[in-house]
């Protein structure tokens, strides 16, 4: 942040992106540790990144966008960190947004369904179930890095300018379906 002030003397956009899994397990049997390890990223990047940049941008305003995910709004099994993390970020957009609009910093998310990213890597080594995977999804395919791209730099242009306190699915409506 210090370095993005001191090079460009403010700051218009901040991008929490943060995000890592868990590995499958059940909230029973789930080590403190990979909790406590999944919810600092997830949910405590966040956090830091919405009070720094929300900081930085008080003077001039800005647009402070987070990576929530569709896992922040329905469950699914031995993920319980992941999705208390994504839900978190889901109430800190909504919550941040309220608080800053009066510096005129908007505050959004993006809620990606999956997307082939590191996070699911391991998936693909195994064809069948990553057959699986893709089948399960409304279209038969997960998405790419930069359709979510896509959907952020539209949330920071001047397009989404009324657009504030919201969470955009960019899942091919996964949240709106059950197979």
């Amino acid at each position: 942040m210090k370095e993005t002030l001191r090079s460009f003397g403010r700051l218009d956009i901040m991008f929490n992106n943060a995000g890592i899994g868990n590995p499958p397990v059940s909230v029973l049997d789930m080590p403190p540790k990979e909790y406590h390890r999944t919810v600092a990223v997830n949910q405590h990047g966040v956090f830091y990144g919405i009070k720094e940049a929300g900081n930085a941008m008080k003077e001039k305003g800005g647009v402070i966008i987070n990576t929530a995910s569709v896992y922040g709004f329905f469950a699914d099994r031995r993920h319980f960190p992941y999705h208390a993390s994504k839900g978190a970020v889901v109430m800190m957009t909504k919550a941040a947004a309220l608080e800053l609009a009066r510096y005129n910093i908007r505050v959004v998310a993006v809620a990606p369904g999956l997307v082939d990213t590191e996070i699911v890597a391991p998936w693909k080594q195994r064809p069948d179930l990553w057959r699986t995977v893709e089948k399960a999804q409304m279209r038969g395919r997960v998405a790419k890095p930069e359709e979510v791209a896509k959907a952020v730099a539209f949330l920071a242009s001047d397009d989404a300018s009324f657009v504030n306190g919201s969470v955009l699915f960019v899942d091919d409506g996964a949240a709106s379906f059950k197979r």
